[in-house]
């Protein structure tokens, strides 16, 4: 396991997709979190993955900021798989972040494509082609309308983006549907 400084680094909150999340490296263990950030900082929780699954995790300074949880590789808490539940403090070095708005995310991406809504992995950003290809597989990012009632309001734009299928950044209804990311996802090791 690698020291870590709680002084010097509990304070960093960029994501290094497939290397550390603020200073939470790979091989960080449930007890290093607690150096990192303090006990009272933690709680061990089961935390959703989505299709109704959990996994045993840890969350880290939960309803703040800063709030993130990891999802742990083994039942001894020796080292980290996931990173997920970011608050809106976290971000990659290219400002990659829950709450970017669609139009931000573009000019960050460039081309991209995404799978339509609608269905468990609805709004979800395909990396691959796009300015951050380095990071596919490493990084999942979501996005939804900021208001719930979009797709009702706009009948038209939900037919046309609905399913699981590939859509592109440049399709018009994506702009009108004030689209912003909603999760960001991070391995510190590749998945399988």
């Amino acid at each position: 396991p690698v020291a870590l400084s709680s002084a010097s680094t509990s304070t960093d909150t960029t994501n290094i997709p497939g290397e550390r999340v603020g200073s939470v490296p790979q091989a960080t263990s449930r007890a290093e979190l607690a150096t990192l950030f303090g006990e009272a900082a933690l709680l061990d929780t089961e935390v959703h993955i989505g299709e109704g699954f959990t996994e045993p995790g840890t969350a880290v300074n939960a309803d703040t900021p800063a709030a993130f949880s990891v999802i742990w590789a083994d039942n001894d808490q020796s080292q980290t798989t996931t990173v997920r539940d970011f608050g809106p403090d976290w971000q990659t070095p290219e400002g990659l972040r829950v709450g970017m708005p669609f139009a931000e995310l573009q000019s960050v991406l460039g081309d991209f494509d995404l799978y339509g809504f609608g269905w468990d992995y609805g709004g979800t950003i395909v990396l691959e082609g796009s300015n951050l290809s380095n990071y596919d597989g490493l990084i999942v990012l979501r996005l939804e309308p900021t208001k719930v009632d979009t797709f009702q309001q706009q009948p038209e734009a939900f037919q046309a983006l609905q399913g699981d299928h590939l859509i592109s950044s440049d399709n018009p209804y994506l702009s009108a549907l004030d689209l912003v990311v909603y999760e960001m996802i991070v391995y510190l090791d590749a998945p399988l």
